[in-house]
């Protein structure tokens, strides 16, 4: 298939984030994870492992974990990735240094379906509203 996976994410944060010693992270995965098979269950531990390795060797870095978004290509990979949301944003609920950003209930329509005009012509890619849903979201987090 292609693209991030937690599993990378995990393998690679000692080398490409710890040394970097950032104020704060974003994490966006598990999008990928659960269209290759893995399930809601999987992601939240990928999730924890990588807080563990943040808290363990950055604990004073802020982190933001945004929520699996939802696709009109991967739609019937939705109900596992809802559950993802779900449990990672249970998980995350006591944490300081670490916040749940759902992002995914702005990308749907009333009808709770993907909005239209947000992704790129391949219905998974975000186009440049996609992306301003998130900015509007995210960046006040940042500050």
């Amino acid at each position: 298939m292609g693209g991030s996976r937690l599993e990378d994410v995990n393998y690679y944060a000692p080398q490409i984030v710890v040394p970097y010693n950032p104020r704060i992270i974003v994490l966006y995965a598990g999008e990928n994870d659960i269209a290759e098979g893995l399930t809601s269950a999987d992601v939240l531990a990928e999730v924890k492992r990588f807080i563990g390795i943040l808290k363990k060797s950055l604990p004073n870095t802020r982190m933001l974990v945004v929520s699996i978004k939802p696709s009109p290509l991967r739609w019937s990979f939705w109900p596992e990735m809802r559950r993802a949301n779900e449990l990672i944003r249970a998980e995350l609920s006591g944490e300081k240094k670490v916040k749940f950003v759902d992002i995914a209930t702005a990308m749907l329509d009333k009808s709770g379906e993907p909005k239209s005009g947000i992704y790129d012509s391949d219905t998974l890619h975000l186009n440049g509203k996609g992306y301003a849903i998130w900015r509007d979201i995210l960046t006040p987090l940042l500050k």
